[in-house]
């Protein structure tokens, strides 16, 4: 399992985008707040699909929902995203990657 994750489109507020990828990745609409963490990585990679190699700057964004509501979800996101909640107790242990596991013990398990 990995965290939600995208990039930001030109002229966006990362708010902005961080606002569209939930709502496209998970369908949850109904945002009681966004925490932009102050920790940044700044990543080199080759991606694949592009075909050239590329920059990035990954940010850590915490997002409270006001409730559930939500909207249906692209089958193109179905198919990406085997979306599940995970007790905050067992999220550590549910995550794939190193960053993830970063972000998860410096940011909402150990506080911001």
């Amino acid at each position: 399992m990995t965290l939600l994750g995208g990039g930001i489109e030109e002229d966006q507020a990362i708010e902005e985008a961080v606002q569209s990828e939930i709502r496209e990745e998970s369908g949850y609409i109904d945002i009681k707040s966004i925490i932009i963490t102050p920790f940044k990585v700044h990543n080199k990679f080759y991606n694949k699909k592009k075909e050239q190699n590329q920059y990035s700057i990954i940010s850590l964004a915490i997002v409270e929902l006001k409730s559930g509501a939500s909207q249906k979800r692209s089958q193109e996101e179905i198919d990406l995203i085997d979306l599940k909640w995970v007790d905050k107790a067992d999220l550590l242990n549910s995550v794939d990657t190193d960053m993830d596991k970063f972000f998860i013990e410096k940011f909402l398990l150990g506080g911001i």
